[in-house]
């Protein structure tokens, strides 16, 4: 697959997917609503991965990948934790739906961030 597309698409298509997937589950109104968004976080985290593993191997030196993909874990690791103590105080403080909006916003800043990263990375 990564010969065919460059990591820098897959990583895109990922965090678009996740975008997705957050804008599918606010609308959601039914369960079935839920489920569809489900299997765009599936698909999302499924190249994501692929694609870090690879990134990591693309840019950093040789003797430095170990730690790169180390260092790749550790982040989504401590990205997960964070944001679900975050989750968690927000759900708090306000309604669900609020911090669903907040999940979409937050997501799709992120999903802009990494677009125009990409961007100044090829020029």
């Amino acid at each position: 697959m990564n010969q065919k597309i460059s990591t820098n698409i897959l990583i895109k298509i990922a965090m678009t997917l996740f975008f997705i997937k957050h804008l599918i589950t606010f609308f959601a109104r039914t369960i079935s609503m839920i489920y569809l968004g489900q299997c765009f976080q599936i698909v999302a985290y499924a190249l994501f991965i692929l694609a870090s593993v690879y990134y990591v191997r693309e840019n950093i030196s040789k003797e430095d990948q170990l730690k790169g993909q180390a260092l790749v874990t550790m982040s989504m690791t401590l990205a997960g934790i964070f944001s679900d103590l975050r989750g968690g105080f927000l759900i708090d403080l306000m309604s669900i739906k609020t911090v669903l909006l907040l999940e979409t916003l937050f997501s799709y800043i992120g999903l802009l961030i990494s677009f125009y990263s990409f961007h100044i990375k090829r020029t």
